[in-house]
């Protein structure tokens, strides 16, 4: 397990040696605005969501499909944390390096805290100082990788900026993340981000992914988007699925996959089976050669949620190219 835990965290760090970031000056009450009911629907009825939102907030370099994705996160972990309901508070702030908790150890300046704190089961010290080790989970089998934290974790040190945990067994738990302040610029002005939100949609989607966590959040966003979703971890699985199930509508699936089927063969083969299937490609490699894969339009991953719903809906929806 130790082994196991070290060889992941290595194929993480190379992973992300591979991702082109692409940090813009961003308000991060502005991103929170564009995901808030995707939020809403992830967590459900019987969650009460309280977005606290600092006034006058600096904003920060940050990738914002990379934050969108670390909110989704947090936000899946809390809900599991309450299967009986509760209360869910995001919250952003401006502090200053005394305020940041003293295990972070980050150079003197301002920083942004963003807060997802639950009121569910909260965690024991033990289990609270292992929760940023890849595949550490107290999820049942199938719940969970045990990815989330660690990614989160991996992402803030990335964006130059830390992550802490806090959590009472029975009470609940608070994860704050912490990102350096940018440098005012032009971009940093209040625009119309009508075409940034995302766009809800009908129908259902056949997602194929081998990564667990991107296929769990994957799958979230979707279904808060209105899709129905199907899920295969390789394109064996997503081959039965097509003969199996009924009206799928779209196939999403990642380019590069165990097992030695492409996402662009596995689309081709499901196409024929199923002459009209539209497909969506996505890809997590920088800068990789994907020949013969033009027929069909790909994201990249990490996408944003309005990237996404944008994509699908030009292919089962209906919207201006």
């Amino acid at each position: 397990s130790l082994n196991r835990g070290a060889h992941l965290t290595q194929q993480l760090l190379a992973f992300a040696r591979r991702q082109t970031l692409r940090p813009v000056s961003a308000n991060l009450n502005a991103l929170l605005t564009e995901i808030e009911v995707l939020i809403h629907r992830a967590v459900g009825e019987t969650i009460d969501v309280v977005i606290d939102r600092a006034s006058a907030l600096p904003s920060c370099e940050v990738d914002p499909a990379q934050f969108e994705a670390a909110v989704m996160n947090l936000v899946i972990n809390a809900r599991d944390a309450m299967p009986r309901g509760g209360r869910l508070l995001l919250a952003t702030r401006q502090i200053g390096p005394e305020q940041i908790p003293s295990p972070i150890d980050l150079p003197s300046g301002d920083y942004v805290a963003f807060t997802v704190e639950d009121n569910g089961a909260g965690m024991s010290p033990q289990v609270a100082a292992r929760a940023f080790e890849p595949f550490y989970t107290t999820k049942e089998i199938g719940k969970g990788s045990g990815l989330g934290l660690s990614m989160v974790y991996g992402f803030a040190q990335q964006s130059g900026g830390g992550l802490h945990l806090e959590s009472v067994l029975g009470t609940g738990t608070s994860v704050t993340l912490y990102l350096p302040t940018a440098p005012f610029t032009a971009k940093d002005a209040p625009q119309n981000r009508t075409q940034d939100e995302p766009r809800q949609g009908a129908g259902s989607i056949l997602v194929v992914e081998d990564d667990p966590e991107v296929r769990d959040v994957s799958v979230e966003i979707l279904q808060a988007l209105g899709y129905r979703t199907l899920v295969a971890r390789n394109a064996q699985e997503a081959l039965e699925a097509l003969q199996r199930a009924e009206g799928i509508d779209l196939l999403f699936t990642d380019l590069v996959m165990p097992g030695g089927m492409s996402g662009a063969v596995l689309a081709r083969r499901a196409q024929a089976m199923r002459p009209g299937l539209r497909v969506l490609l996505t890809t997590g490699y920088a800068g990789l050669d994907a020949p013969d894969t033009d027929e069909f339009p790909i994201i990249s991953k990490p996408f944003r949620s309005a990237e996404l719903s944008l994509a699908i809906a030009r292919l089962i929806g209906h919207t201006p190219d």
